[in-house]
């Protein structure tokens, strides 16, 4: 993925990526080399403690509760304000059900039309919040022009080489072009909203359950006002409504 983002930002495409650093085990320094290029920007999302698996990051993580607390765990992918991808899919080998000892079954949204812009301004929502670090600021050493180009050059040959990826991974998917062009017709087509809990602010000012729980008040407002049925898909989700009035099926 990261070379893939060198790639298109090499083709003047402006990144920005946003990663909660609640799982993150990455080497920051490691990130640093993809934020060093001049198009793409990292930043993190309450960063806490040293990284790696640490005893210490977990004491240091337990210590503070408003870094334990409200985590961002929004998946977006908007490219151009004008399509996006949105779902509960992470991203790792195993998400993208790669061959391995066990996969994850995600589904993700393709948005058109006007949630996107709304995805948008989320998006700058978090970004912009005092949550927010740049990973230069994570860093202990910003990384330079010579090491990221070193970085950016090994991945380039990690990716040319089809023994790094399973099976199949570069095959052209056929007949794309017609594909494609029929895709518009058989798509699923809906009305989306995007529901999104506000950003916790910093200085402790209180904040109202519809305000922090935006998603959770709609869900609620949405089960009171059903009079047939409900389907609702979550890896995390326990709905319980009153079975004899409304039925709910969870997937």
């Amino acid at each position: 993925m990261m070379q893939r983002m060198l790639a298109a930002a090499a083709r003047g495409v402006r990144i920005r990526i946003l990663i909660d650093d609640s799982m993150t085990e990455a080497d920051p320094q490691y990130l640093a080399l993809l934020g060093a290029d001049p198009n793409i920007e990292v930043r993190l999302y309450k960063p806490f403690g040293p990284k790696h698996k640490s005893m210490l990051r977990w004491v240091d993580y337990a210590a503070h509760m408003k870094v334990i607390d409200r985590r961002m765990h929004n998946k977006l992918y908007l490219v151009d304000g004008s399509v996006e991808i949105i779902g509960g899919r992470n991203i790792g080998s195993e998400y993208f059900e790669y061959p391995g000892e066990f996969v994850f079954r995600s589904r993700d949204l393709l948005g058109l039309g006007p949630v996107v812009e709304t995805c948008g301004a989320a998006f700058d929502m978090y970004w912009n919040s005092d949550w927010t670090v740049p990973i230069e600021q994570v860093v202990t050493q910003v990384p330079g022009a010579a090491e990221a180009a070193a970085n950016k050059a090994t991945l380039d040959a990690f990716a040319a080489n089809p023994a790094n990826y399973p099976s199949g991974f570069y095959d052209d998917p056929k007949q794309i072009d017609a594909e494609m062009a029929g895709l518009d017709s058989s798509l699923l087509w809906g009305k989306g909203r995007l529901l999104i809990d506000d950003v916790p602010t910093r200085d402790g000012k209180p904040q109202t359950h519809a305000e922090l729980d935006r998603t959770g008040v709609a869900i609620d407002r949405a089960a009171d006002q059903t009079t047939d049925e409900a389907l609702v898909q979550s890896a995390y989700l326990i709905l319980v409504l009153d079975v004899a009035h409304r039925p709910a099926h969870v997937v």
